[in-house]
């Protein structure tokens, strides 16, 4: 199954990569896109640790459109904060939605900027993926009938 994914007017490049990733995510969950307004995809790694780090947990938000699906944000989150007060933040958010892309110490981007740095982020995202780093978990939600 292949997510019918909207990707003109995007405000930064979604490769084919990841929208592939997404879609095969979806097929070995068979999950019906009829019954779902929302989708979350979380991926995690359950050996990323405050100190030793490892894989960033990843957020990828889609919704459905009346074309069909598209991106709306992308969280790269990473531990913040000092030692047991530390928590999960985002490092990277790219809000499709409202046009806004914002590093946790750089604070928000140039669209030219972010798109840069979306490309890289996309380019080893799908590399970690492809080495089994993470775990999905799926938050869905359900179309009111």
């Amino acid at each position: 199954m292949t997510i019918p994914f909207i990707q003109e007017g995007l405000p930064l490049p979604v490769g084919e990569p990841l929208l592939a990733l997404l879609s095969q995510a979806l097929h070995q969950q068979d999950i019906n896109l009829a019954e779902h307004q929302h989708i979350v995809f979380n991926f995690l790694n359950l050996n990323y640790h405050p100190i030793k780090g490892g894989y960033h947990p990843v957020e990828i938000r889609i919704a459905r459109q009346e074309a069909g699906w598209q991106i709306e944000t992308i969280r790269d989150l990473c531990y913040a904060g000092y030692h047991e007060m530390c928590g999960l933040e985002p490092e990277l958010a790219f809000d499709f939605t409202n046009l806004r892309f914002e590093h946790i110490y750089l604070g928000e981007l140039e669209r030219e900027d972010a798109s840069d740095l979306y490309r890289l982020w996309e380019r080893n995202f799908c590399a970690y993926h492809a080495m089994g780093a993470y775990q999905l978990t799926l938050q869905l939600d359900t179309v009111a009938v």
